[in-house]
């Protein structure tokens, strides 16, 4: 994370799944980019740790709280000029959730230049998603890591959105 983070070409982040802020804070120390982070805010620290990132990187992270399968459509469709050079999926680990959050954030991913980090592929059902993903020609591979980063990781993928993901343009609310 923190060598993709180093990339000066990365303007941008729009993630899923802030939590308690670790991976935003990594965005917004290693990057001068804009981070915009949705998270269903059901843990009671990750709102206290948005507002604590909001002031110590002002103007910097734009949080919007609820369930990223409606949020991030409304998000489109009102910022439809925002495009991300580093997409961090880090959500629900259902398939449904895990293939409607890949297919909403390729609307917002810059297709000339991205970094797509999906958290978790080693759970079944995102790995499926992600596969699909892939099978259709939607996103390209570069890796996948297991456990071997870390002691009960599920894992991450890396890889880009192709330009044939221009073709998800229906992005579906819940």
């Amino acid at each position: 994370m923190n060598e993709i983070a180093s990339e000066p070409s990365i303007r941008t982040v729009c993630e899923v799944g802030f939590n308690a802020g670790h991976s935003a804070l990594r965005w917004l120390l290693r990057t001068k980019a804009k981070v915009y982070s949705f998270d269903l805010g059901n843990h009671p620290y990750a709102r206290p740790a948005a507002m604590w990132l909001s002031n110590q990187f002002p103007g910097r992270l734009d949080m919007t709280w609820g369930d990223s399968l409606a949020t991030v459509p409304a998000f489109h469709r009102e910022h439809p000029d925002v495009k991300c050079e580093l997409i961090f999926i880090d959500g629900g680990h259902s398939y449904d959730v895990a293939i409607r959050d890949l297919k909403n954030f390729a609307a917002l991913a810059n297709l000339k230049n991205n970094v797509l980090l999906l958290d978790d592929t080693f759970l079944d059902d995102v790995r499926r998603a992600w596969d699909e993903m892939l099978d259709m020609g939607y996103v390209e591979e570069f890796r996948s890591y297991n456990g071997e980063i870390s002691v009960g990781s599920y894992g991450f993928t890396l890889g880009r959105y192709t330009e044939r993901a221009s073709e998800l343009t229906t992005l579906r609310e819940t």
